[in-house]
């Protein structure tokens, strides 16, 4: 195939073994990009996700004393209950967006494990791709398939977790 695949700060990357065509190039380059924006995604949710529910936990105190803090700005009837309906709904976004960003991580962590799975099957594997590895959150040891319960959804593989 002319290409290779090893871990690189332990993502799967595909290495060059032969001068390569302009076509191959862009699609290795492509592939590069979509690894990126995985790795950027899995590395900054935890931290993001984390953000998120501080601001949640923070609304669900200031939620406690709402009602009395709008009437005493002056909000009174449907004016009251629709700014604290506004806000709850706030809160409620921001739990769904948490869970969605829990989501998108696990399956970006699915996606690499395919991808390695793949060019395992396909004989794209270097023998050093482990030794290349350094500590991160993708291993070749995590390749195999492993539903995540909190995603609420199974990966798009067959019965045996493979490709």
């Amino acid at each position: 195939m002319g290409a290779t695949m090893v871990l690189k700060e332990g993502y799967p990357c595909l290495e060059p073994l032969v001068s390569l065509s302009e076509p191959t190039r862009k699609l290795l380059a492509a592939y590069d990009t979509m690894i990126a924006a995985q790795k950027q995604l899995i590395e900054n949710a935890d931290a993001v996700q984390e953000r998120i529910a501080q601001v949640q936990r923070e609304g669900m105190d200031f939620h406690e004393d709402l009602s009395r803090l709008g009437e005493k700005e002056g909000l009174k009837g449907r004016k009251l209950s629709k700014a604290v309906e506004s806000f709850t709904w706030n809160i409620t976004v921001l739990k769904g967006q948490s869970d969605l960003l829990r989501g998108a991580k696990m399956d970006s962590l699915d996606a690499l494990r395919q991808l390695a799975l793949a060019c395992e099957a396909c004989g794209l594997t270097s023998s050093s791709s482990s030794s290349n590895s350094s500590s991160s959150t993708f291993s070749t040891a995590e390749l195999h398939y492993s539903s995540h319960p909190l995603s609420g959804r199974r990966s798009s593989t067959h019965g045996n977790g493979r490709i």
